[in-house]
């Protein structure tokens, strides 16, 4: 029992089921609880043993849960330090995407300020509308000095923001439904993770490409 490196097997060639974790309680030990090493198929190191007796057979493991401590940053923090492709901060969903989360927090930084000055959102394919909300989000790029090519693409996006900002979509109020209920869940059954600080979602592709006048919105 005494070794540096403790390996334990589990017998009859079953396939171990632990992952390497530190939520795994070896019973007999003391009570104690090792953070485990998964070596291969069916066994497993649990660190040094030097300090206990000889090992006398017939031993036990018990896979536990362990409490997961998780710290978020300051809601107005985040909001001044988005402009990260991959900060850990922001959960991923499409590999894709990962250069849009400017363009989405920027978007609804405008869309609240927006809000704020006009007591209303922006109308369904509204070119004034439109006009004002890039305009807001382009100066919001130019504080974090954007190049050009990334300013172009910035426009575009907050332009099919504002025309869409009073539709409802059923396709993505099903997909947050479901998102929303599923970090409830975990709320309530303290299993699983959730979603650390921001998870950004768009499907922007969805707006059709339109001549952008007057005439041919309506």
């Amino acid at each position: 029992m005494q070794q540096k490196e403790k390996v334990m097997e589990e017998k009859d060639e079953a396939q171990s089921f632990f992952e390497s974790t530190t939520g795994n309680k070896p019973d007999g030990i003391n009570g104690r609880v090792f953070k485990i090493k998964v070596l291969n198929w069916n066994s497993f190191s649990i660190g040094d043993t030097r300090n206990f007796s000889e090992y006398q057979g017939n031993g036990l493991c018990q896979n536990i849960k362990m409490p997961k401590k998780v710290d978020f940053e300051p809601f107005e923090k985040s909001m001044k330090e988005f402009d990260k492709t991959l900060d850990p901060n922001f959960g991923i969903y499409d590999f894709e995407k990962m250069g849009d989360n400017f363009s989405i927090f920027a978007s609804f930084m405008a869309y609240s300020e927006f809000k704020s000055k006009n007591k209303r959102l922006p109308k369904n394919w509204s070119l004034e509308d439109a006009k004002e909300f890039e305009e807001t989000v382009v100066k919001i790029a130019k504080s974090h000095e954007k190049d050009e090519k990334e300013m172009e693409n910035i426009a575009k996006f907050a332009r099919k923001f504002s025309f869409i900002c009073e539709a409802e979509l059923p396709s993505i109020g099903a997909y947050m439904g479901g998102l929303v209920s599923q970090e409830v869940i975990k709320g309530i059954t303290n299993k699983f993770s959730p979603i650390k600080q921001f998870f950004t979602f768009h499907l922007n592709e969805m707006i059709p490409e339109i001549e952008e006048t007057e005439e041919k919105i309506k």
